[in-house]
């Protein structure tokens, strides 16, 4: 779905899944709209031969961890300031309104999303939501 909006024969996508996953709460659409917009900016973003967008999953201390990575253009720290502002955009047409619905999203969930960036050294965002048990010992 992500891939069919533009032409990506530079572009590369690679998973690295940890097979032992543990469940997340959560509405299942709500999470891949989060995973949409955070694969679906990079590829967009992304105009070089050899562009590639790396998916990591793993469990970390009770959490659910997934990075995005890409090797793209990377942020300034204004940008990164503005990130998860609806109002804010580097496009022409847009907005960064996926970002604020992938920040409420996650945060719902008790979870935590992060960026490290830094121009022309591509971008990491990092999201963290407890792991279904651990929601059941706190008892939410």
């Amino acid at each position: 779905m992500i891939w069919r909006e533009h032409d990506h024969s530079n572009q590369h996508v690679k998973f690295d899944a940890d097979r032992r996953g543990q469940p997340v709460p959560g509405c299942a659409g709500q999470l891949k709209q989060v995973m949409f917009n955070l694969v679906r900016n990079p590829a967009q973003a992304i105009s070089h031969k050899d562009g590639l967008i790396t998916i990591r999953s793993y469990s970390a201390e009770g959490f659910v961890v997934l990075d995005v990575e890409d090797n793209g253009y990377g942020m300034t720290t204004m940008v990164k300031e503005k990130l998860f502002d609806a109002t804010f955009t580097t496009k022409p047409e847009g907005s960064w309104i996926g970002l604020n619905c992938a920040r409420s999203i996650i945060e719902k969930r008790h979870g935590r999303i992060s960026v490290q960036s830094q121009p022309w050294f591509g971008s990491i965002f990092k999201i963290s939501i407890p792991a279904f048990d651990q929601m059941e010992a706190s008892g939410d």
